[in-house]
């Protein structure tokens, strides 16, 4: 059974995959290395770890300490997931092409491989990630902006009044709560929206943990995968 890591900025994702590119299991945890340990030694014995691919945006420490992990509960040298020049009928944009996060890369691959192009592909986690993908697979490049606690943080640290905040409307707003919950959820909304429209309405897939919310107020159809990074990881792991 082959084991697949997502460490995020504030979460860590898992599945396992067997010989082809479906998630038999999957699931999210807190950045918790002792409940992380209990998970694999509890994965472990129910269905033998036999590989381990791991992608990691987050900490290089927790990267090392889960990978520790893996080694001393399986037996198994985790491999780590890096972006390539060309991988699973994709082109990556990047001159450097190493520089594009690796996250963003196994997304870009599962979404092409399970959707299809012209794609857009967005990542609503800590920071947005938008990228397009052309109708032949090559990645036309992408953008990075705050998420919305991010961005929150950022007006609630930068100012003396402006309040943290949650949730959020489109609607214009009369007290600075809900001016700053709508501001903030508008610029994400009209961000995706306006990438679509300037390249055609393509295909939209959704994931991140703020996916849900922000495509409630999308004017455009799209798909919400919440484990594409895990899915392109067992993709490239097929491609041979």
């Amino acid at each position: 059974m082959r084991l697949l890591i997502d460490i995020g900025n504030s979460r860590i994702k898992w599945a396992l995959s067997e010989k082809g590119a479906t998630l038999l299991h999957s699931g999210v945890q807190e950045q918790d290395l002792p409940a992380m340990a209990d998970l694999l030694k509890q994965l472990h014995q129910e269905t033998a770890i036999t590989s381990a691919t791991v992608v990691c945006v987050g900490s290089e420490e927790l990267y090392r300490q889960i990978v520790s992990i893996i080694k001393k509960l399986t037996d198994v040298t985790a491999q780590r997931f890096v972006s390539s020049q060309y991988q699973a009928k994709v082109k990556n944009a990047y001159r450097d092409y190493q520089s594009l996060g690796a996250d963003r890369w196994a997304a870009l691959i599962a979404g092409y491989q399970l959707y299809f192009g012209p794609l857009l592909i967005c990542d609503c986690g800590t920071a947005v990630t938008i990228d397009i993908i052309d109708a032949g697979g090559r990645h036309v490049g992408g953008y990075i902006l705050p998420g919305l606690a991010m961005a929150r943080r950022s007006l609630h640290a930068g100012t003396t009044n402006l309040p943290q905040v949650r949730g959020g409307d489109l609607i214009p707003a009369s007290d600075s709560v809900s001016a700053v919950s709508n501001g903030t959820l508008l610029q994400l909304v009209a961000a995706i929206e306006q990438v679509a429209f300037e390249y055609g309405q393509p295909n939209c897939v959704l994931t991140g943990g703020d996916a849900v919310f922000v495509g409630s107020f999308l004017g455009i159809p799209f798909h919400h995968d919440p484990d594409l990074v895990l899915k392109g990881l067992a993709i490239a792991g097929t491609d041979n």
